[in-house]
């Protein structure tokens, strides 16, 4: 249970009309959850706008609103902020105790790959453990806990959940794919990333985005929140990764199929029966190994993924 007063520490509110005293026990966006003692969060979608299921909310018991308009609602206790899908996050973060601080999280972004590397990354933190959680395309796993994904990368507040879920668990890190829509609709808003990871950029996600050029806008937040001693691992052989390096504040990591003055770069590879092996020149010297993978793309994961290892 939290206090409303507490939860909204630090957002931009406007007006808060009731006792903002009053204790809640959980958040909801999704009105046909909110009952009593929780408080429901307004938010409007591109199909839906929740201001217009308050009174649904309302008549199944729930009495603490964050909204962007205030509505006649008997009893109640209103906290209006200017934009709630922005303020959703570090409400989120406020009642789930900040446990992301507690944690070191890794995000990977990109157009593809993402997944490939997120779990080939999630094994090594585990091999080095660091009792990862992973938040994927495919399935999110907490410890020992598996769950099929609704989505790439989940509403701020589930987002936030999870991570709740993990620390509970013991996890000390995680590793997550991050969309360009995710990054557009503020689900990662809030969140201390330690590491940020780029595998490349191509023509995907154009409906929703416009341009390329606002697509890559949407990846790019991802590293312009980065901070000093933070890692931005980058794909060299991608002409974006030079734009993301020109802004970034976090230190840079570079990986390559063929360029030498990478940081992680690919020596030699060969293709096997069932498989392949390669050779990759790290700062510390050079590593070998064989896997199932197969595919110039699933080198590219691989050395990702040991970029970031090795960045960590």
């Amino acid at each position: 249970m939290k206090r409303i007063a507490d939860i909204i520490r630090g957002l931009p509110v406007k007006e808060v009309r009731g006792d903002a005293s009053v204790f809640i026990k959980d958040i909801h966006y999704d009105s046909r959850k909110a009952g009593q003692e929780d408080l429901f969060v307004a938010i409007r979608g591109f199909q839906q706008d929740g201001h217009r299921f308050l009174p649904a909310a309302h008549q199944q018991g729930c009495r603490a609103f964050m909204v962007e308009e205030f509505a006649p609602l008997p009893d109640s206790v209103q906290v209006q902020v200017p934009d709630t899908r922005q303020a959703l996050p570090y409400l989120a973060k406020n009642f789930f105790d900040h446990v992301t601080d507690e944690m070191k999280i890794v995000g990977v972004t990109g157009t593809n790959g993402k997944t490939t590397t997120a779990y080939l990354l999630h094994g090594i933190l585990s091999a080095a453990g660091w009792n990862p959680g992973l938040i994927s395309t495919v399935e999110t796993v907490l410890g020992e806990e598996r769950r099929p994904s609704q989505r790439t990368t989940p509403e701020s507040l589930d987002l936030y959940r999870l991570f709740a879920r993990m620390h509970k668990l013991g996890c000390k890190s995680a590793v997550m794919e991050v969309s360009s829509h995710a990054l557009d609709l503020h689900r990662t808003d809030g969140i201390h990333f330690t590491a940020a990871v780029f595998t490349n950029l191509g023509r995907d996600h154009l409906d929703f985005h416009g341009d390329m050029e606002r697509y890559f806008a949407a990846k790019k937040k991802l590293f312009d929140r980065l901070e000093q001693n933070d890692r931005a691992v980058l794909n060299a052989d991608d002409p974006y990764s030079a734009r993301i390096m020109a802004d970034c504040r976090g230190d840079i990591i570079t990986y390559s199929l063929n360029d030498p003055s990478a940081t992680v770069w690919l020596k030699e590879y060969r293709t096997l029966k069932e498989g392949m092996s390669a050779t990759l020149a790290l700062p510390s010297g050079e590593i070998f190994f064989s896997t199932a993978l197969v595919g110039k793309f699933n080198l590219y994961n691989l050395l990702a993924a040991a970029a970031t290892a090795v960045a960590l």
